[in-house]
Parts: C-alpha cells; sequence; structure tokens
C-alpha cells in the first residue's frame, strides 16, 4: 500500500511538473506571438503615416506653388488633429506645419542664439558641431572633448540632420530642448520625463515673454522660393543682367541703380540685402523695389529663411533688434498674408534703418511643411513628425521619424478627435 502511495505522489509530481512545463511553454508561446503582434502592428502604424503624407502631398500638389496664401487649403488640414481619418482598422490624425515658421539649427546665427539666452558654452558648441575642422572655440567642444566621454563619439562637422541630434552637443540637455525635467528627477512634485508645466517666462528684447519649448522652435529644413511676385526669377545684382537700365526699368532711382552698378565692376559686390538697403538714398518706397526684384544669391531657393505668413511671435522675438512694434504688426499682417517680400518694407512704422537688419531674415513662398501624425493601427498608437519638401511641382516626403515622447500635448491637440472621416481607398477620397 505505502509503495503504491508513492509511486501515485511520484506520478501526480511528474503531471504536475509536465503540467507546469506546458503552461510556462504556452505562456511563452503567448508572449511571443503577442510580440509578434506588436511588432506588425507597429509596421502597420509606420504604413498608416506614409499614407498620411502622401494625404498630405495630395492637397499640396492642387495649390500654387509661388503665392501662398491664409486660405491655402494645407493650413487647416486635419484641423489640428481634430480630424480622424479612417480606413479599416487604420486610422491617423494630422497637422501641417510650415518649417520656415522655425529656426533653422544649420543658419541660425551666433547673435540670434544669444537672444534666445542660450549659454555660451551652448553657443559655441552647436556651431563647433555643424563645422567641418577640429578647432574648437572658446567654450565650444570638438572630437577632443566627445572622444573623452565614458560613451565616446565624434563631432558631427556637418550640418544637423534632425533636431533633436542637439542633444548630443555640449551643453544641451533633455530639459533645454524638450522642456522636461528629465534631469531634474527627485524633485518635489515632479516625475522624470514629464512636460513641465511651470509658468516661467524669458527675457526676449527686453521683454517678458512664455518661455517657449526649443525643439517646438527649431527645425533642420526649410527651404523658401526667392522670386518675384508672379514666379519669374528675381534679377542678381552681382550678374551682368542688372545693368543700369534694367535696374532703372525695375523703378530704381538712376543714381542709386548707378550705385548698384559701380559695386559691381569694381570687384566690390554686395553680399547681403542688408548691405544692398544701406546704400545712400534708400527709402521705404525704393527698399520694397528692391526686395520685390533684386538676389544678392542669384538663386531661386534659399535655406533657412523665416516665412513672414506663418512666423510666430515667438519665434520674432528672437531676432536681434526685432522691435515689439514690427512684431505685432507682422503679426497683424498675416490675417492677410504677404504676397512679396517687400511688403515687409510697408508695414505701420517701418524705417529703413529697422529694416536693414531684418532684409536677409524673410521669405514669403515656403516650400518646406512638417506633418505631425498620429498614426493607429489595431492596439497601437504611434506619434511621427515628417518632413516634405516641394522640389519643382512635385511634394515630396524627405524625413519621417517617430516624434518624441509627449507630442500630443505639445502640439496642443485634445487628447482624442471630435470629427471622423472616412478615407475611400479605391479613390484616395475622404467621404
Amino acid at each position: 500500500m505505502k509503495k503504491r502511495g508513492a509511486v501515485m505522489v511520484i506520478t501526480l509530481a511528474v503531471l504536475a511538473g509536465l503540467v507546469a512545463i506546458l503552461a510556462a511553454a504556452a505562456a511563452s508561446q503567448r508572449v511571443a506571438f503577442r510580440a509578434g503582434l506588436n511588432r506588425i502592428e507597429e509596421r502597420r502604424a509606420a504604413i498608416t503615416a506614409e499614407g498620411a503624407c502622401q494625404y498630405v502631398i495630395a492637397t499640396l500638389s492642387t495649390q500654387s506653388k509661388i503665392a501662398f496664401t491664409p486660405q491655402d487649403p494645407w493650413r487647416t488640414l486635419g484641423t489640428a488633429g481634430e480630424q480622424r481619418f479612417t480606413f479599416g482598422d487604420q486610422s491617423f490624425r494630422i497637422e501641417v506645419v510650415d518649417a520656415a515658421a522655425r529656426i533653422n539649427l544649420n543658419t541660425i546665427t551666433p547673435a540670434q542664439m544669444q537672444q534666445m539666452n542660450l549659454t555660451p558654452q551652448q553657443v559655441d558648441s552647436l556651431q563647433d558641431w555643424r563645422q567641418a575642422g577640429q578647432t574648437a572655440r572658446t567654450n565650444g567642444a570638438k572630437d577632443s572633448y566627445y572622444n573623452s566621454l565614458p560613451i565616446p563619439y565624434n563631432t558631427a562637422l556637418r550640418p544637423f540632420h534632425t533636431v533633436d541630434e542637439l542633444l548630443l552637443v555640449q551643453g544641451f540637455t533633455a530639459k533645454d530642448l524638450f522642456g522636461t525635467i528629465a534631469d531634474q528627477a527627485g524633485t518635489q512634485g515632479s516625475t522624470a520625463g514629464a512636460v513641465s508645466t511651470a509658468p516661467t517666462t524669458t527675457s526676449i528684447n527686453g521683454n517678458q515673454v512664455p518661455t517657449p519649448i526649443l525643439y517646438d522652435m527649431l527645425t533642420v529644413d526649410s527651404v523658401s522660393q526667392d522670386v518675384r511676385a508672379g514666379g519669374q526669377a528675381k534679377v542678381g545684382i552681382n550678374s551682368a543682367g542688372a545693368s543700369l537700365l534694367a535696374l532703372v526699368r525695375l523703378g530704381i532711382p538712376v543714381n542709386l541703380a548707378a550705385a548698384i552698378v559701380q559695386r559691381r565692376v569694381s570687384g566690390r559686390p554686395i553680399t547681403t540685402m542688408a548691405g544692398l538697403l544701406g546704400l545712400p538714398g534708400v527709402t521705404t518706397r525704393t527698399a520694397a523695389i528692391l526686395l520685390n526684384n533684386l538676389s544678392v544669391t542669384g538663386v531661386a531657393r534659399v535655406t533657412g529663411r523665416l516665412d513672414l505668413n506663418t512666423v510666430t511671435a515667438d519665434v520674432l522675438n528672437t531676432i536681434p533688434n526685432m522691435s515689439t512694434d514690427v512684431v505685432q504688426a507682422i503679426i497683424q499682417q498675416q490675417a492677410t498674408g504677404f504676397t512679396t517680400l517687400g511688403q515687409l518694407a510697408t508695414l505701420p512704422g517701418m524705417t529703413v534703418q529697422n529694416l536693414i537688419p531684418l532684409a536677409d531674415v524673410f521669405s514669403v513662398n515656403t516650400q518646406t511643411f512638417i506633418v505631425r501624425i498620429i498614426a493607429e493601427a489595431g492596439s497601437t498608437q504611434k506619434a511621427y513628425e515628417a518632413t516634405i519638401n516641394i522640389e519643382g511641382t512635385s511634394p515630396k516626403v524627405v524625413r519621417m521619424t517617430e516624434a518624441p515622447a509627449g507630442a500630443e500635448a505639445r502640439w496642443g491637440w485634445s487628447s482624442d478627435a471630435s470629427q471622423t472621416m472616412q478615407i475611400d481607398t479605391t479613390s484616395t477620397s475622404a467621404t
């Protein structure tokens, strides 16, 4: 009897072990299945985001490439994330932002960095990161610094490819870039990685303004057309086409036209629009003619200019010598729009003196757009930011990356869409 009991106990123990093994195997299979399903849904979400970009491209393809207005369809496309576009069990929410409303990391000047209250270390290190050579500025850093870090890497020595690449640069932290408290873990009432909601202000141009999030003010892609109102090429002032007769025909006074030609033929070419407006005899009227018709580069596409139609007050306040009155005048004019660069000279209170430092800063015909996307596939939701450039007449996606954590709140979107639109995938139109 005892032997049979012992055998029974052993048998039960073996069976229990087998059941445990099978249960563990089943659990492992469930985890593996769930992990595989998650990967599939993440890929489907990425494909959904790519589809959202194509939806935006279809809209951009239908409008003028030389005359952007406040009524352009891309401005309200997606209603700042309030519309959900669905097809099957996939959906996306979108918002289109003019990249030229932001400061380009690859063209920002030291003076503007200082105006943004960046430290001397940040100003020098940012320039060292994007500039070739191994000679660091006084407060900057090159390979000798970055190679000495616990996890070493090299200086890029080229233009920035992404905004969050700034986190690799000496002096910049997640708190600086995203407005987070990631580097203040343990502070009372804070959560590491959370977006700061403290009401902070910054002194810019002598004014106390709410501190903007640096990430949302920056871009690495911003291209604009530098052409005349009808799309014709501007006259390059350092080219043979800028003859005395040609300049006078544009409405430029003879004495000023002669001074422009003299600078070219004497081997002292004018290299900036600020230098052009600084010539003797320029009035606000002639300044408008110069801005509308002449170019110092002779090229139709320029990088890093701010779009007068979309630039925000936060960004305008970072421009050195930008008065409060001019900021307000630009924002007010945006209601009807800027169709020419020369309209800057006609703003109320504008003088040639305060126009000169602004002459090389602005444009009116953006060619680069940032698409904010929340893509959903099954139970997976992912946030993305994509960049679309108009090259010639064809918009195309040049970059798409996952957005940093908290993007939806930072964009100012509602937690959920208030409208739903079904996309007919057979005709790529919303119904």
